[in-house]
């Protein structure tokens, strides 16, 4: 609701219900990282664990489409110790 106030602060109810709706509904979870990566357009991975999450970012970067935007939810690694293991 919060995101829908401030991308359209004129919207109402309905409008921002939809949004709403519309946005989650295009957002995918699953545990099966390969399989959900086939036609992924963003991949947020929340590993603590620096040498899993360079295995899950070259697995997947194997199987997900070359436009996919790969994010991680660190905060103890440097983002290029993780990409580097697969770049």
């Amino acid at each position: 609701m919060r995101v829908a106030k401030k991308l359209f602060p004129e919207a109402v109810g309905k409008q921002k219900k939809r949004f709403i709706d519309k946005t989650i509904s295009q957002i995918n979870t699953s545990t099966d990282s390969e399989a959900a990566s086939k036609d992924a357009d963003l991949i947020i991975e929340a590993i603590e664990n620096l040498k899993t999450k360079q295995q899950l970012f070259a697995m997947l970067d194997k199987v997900a489409p070359e436009h996919t935007l790969f994010c991680s939810n660190t905060s103890s690694f440097p983002i290029e110790n993780i990409a580097r293991h697969f770049t």
